[in-house]
């Protein structure tokens, strides 16, 4: 599912083997900061993420531009094609919907044909103050589109730190993902509310890794 709003002092390390394209953690929640300039806002969440189960949760506070504040509780049941969607706004009513959804699930992942730009650390090299990253760009066809990506893992681990994804429409899309911890809190956590209702369309859907 995509996705650096920081400025990063790199410093490259020279290494004798080539880091390749690699697989994340199967399960683990973390926070997500993720600006999208084409529609001027910046979104703040809880991310819940299962790949085993190809499912993800994201409680989401959304910015927009001018100030409007906008709170949205997803459940994505990616094998069920199911998008739930609770309205958690102050003056929400917090009422839950649910809808088709047929996006396929994408790893957090680096894809196998990414290419290595390079290893850098994140901070300082010192022992304890930084934190070492391999940094790989590529780019692959989406329905049609062509999306260019950049995506920077932890060096230990493939945990993701940050990506910037770009299409002709959207812009690129800024992610940066924080306080991971591997494994799922509360294993209920993707359980939908007992009362949705059935709609076409959800409306507004949330990041798509």
């Amino acid at each position: 599912m995509y996705a650096f709003a920081a400025f990063l002092v790199f410093a490259v390390v020279v290494n004798a083997q080539r880091p390749e394209p690699c697989e994340g953690p199967k399960v683990w929640e973390g926070k997500l900061f993720q600006v999208d300039h084409s529609k001027n806002f910046s979104i703040l969440g809880k991310l819940s993420y299962d790949a085993s189960n190809e499912r993800v949760r994201i409680i989401e506070e959304i910015n927009l531009s001018g100030g409007k504040r906008y709170f949205y509780d997803f459940i994505i049941l990616y094998r069920e094609q199911r998008l739930y969607r609770v309205e958690l706004s102050i003056n929400g009513t917090g009422k839950c919907v649910v809808s088709e959804f047929k996006e396929s699930f994408r790893p957090a992942e680096i894809p196998k044909d990414a290419k290595f730009a390079t290893e850098a650390y994140i901070g300082a090299s010192l022992p304890e103050v930084g934190v070492l990253v391999n940094i790989f760009y590529g780019k692959e066809e989406r329905k049609g589109v062509t999306v260019d990506y950049v995506a920077t893992v932890t060096a230990e681990g493939c945990i993701p730190v940050s990506s910037v994804v770009y299409t002709q429409k959207t812009g690129a899309i800024h992610s940066s993902f924080f306080d991971i911890v591997l494994g799922i809190e509360d294993p209920e956590r993707f359980v939908p509310p007992s009362s949705c209702e059935q709609v076409e369309h959800s409306g507004r859907i949330p990041m798509h890794l």
